[in-house]
This record gives C-alpha cells, sequence and structure tokens, in this order.
C-alpha cells in the first residue's frame, strides 16, 4: 500500500478519471480487446503509481488537452513527477512523489 497526501489526492483523482475516460472513449478501452493496468510501487523514498494502457492494434493516440489535464492535475504540486507518454499501442502515465510523512499544506507551484 502507498500513502497519497490529503491535498494531492484530488488531482491525482482526477488525472486517473480523465486517463480512463480517454481509454473508453478513444484508446485501448474502446471495445477492440485492449486493457488498462494500475500498479504501484514505493522505493527508495519515492511513490510510484502507473497507468499502462495497451491495445493489441494500433490506435491512433492524439495528445490533447487530457494529457495536459493530467500533468497539471497532479504535477503542480512540489515534489511530484509525472511521466506521459503516447504510443501507436498504448499509453503509459506514471505519477510519483514522495513517500513517508504527509508533506505540509502548500501553495501550488508556478508552471
Amino acid at each position: 500500500m502507498i500513502a497519497v497526501p490529503a491535498n494531492w489526492a484530488p488531482g491525482l483523482s482526477l488525472a486517473l478519471y480523465e486517463l480512463g475516460a480517454n481509454s473508453l472513449k478513444y484508446g485501448a478501452l474502446n471495445g477492440g480487446g485492449g486493457e488498462a493496468r494500475i500498479s504501484w510501487k514505493a522505493d527508495s523514498g519515492r511513490c510510484v503509481l502507473r497507468w499502462r494502457e495497451t491495445a493489441p492494434a494500433p490506435h491512433l493516440y492524439v495528445e490533447g488537452f487530457g494529457a495536459q489535464l493530467v500533468r497539471a492535475a497532479f504535477g503542480m504540486h512540489k515534489n511530484t513527477a509525472v511521466r506521459y507518454e503516447i504510443g501507436a499501442h498504448g499509453v503509459l502515465c506514471e505519477f510519483e512523489w514522495p513517500c513517508g510523512k504527509p508533506p505540509a499544506p502548500e501553495q501550488a507551484r508556478a508552471a
């Protein structure tokens, strides 16, 4: 199990919702036998949550507003990172943050 600080949970939830909605509407979960997997790990003081979406046949994945939303929704917090990659057979998105003691409330960092 990994912990997500309470003030970061809404952004992570919004990002995961957006990934799922896009997959159902345009991607691997749009009726073509694809799949989406969510995994997580804690290593070296960092927590990582990974979304991997794969389609059996190439899809036309286009980076649009949803990708910007995913990056901004969680990546605006201090000491976090979002990796978002699109390929012909799917989407990989990783959210990373420090594990351990929850951070004090903060202001969003400048983009």
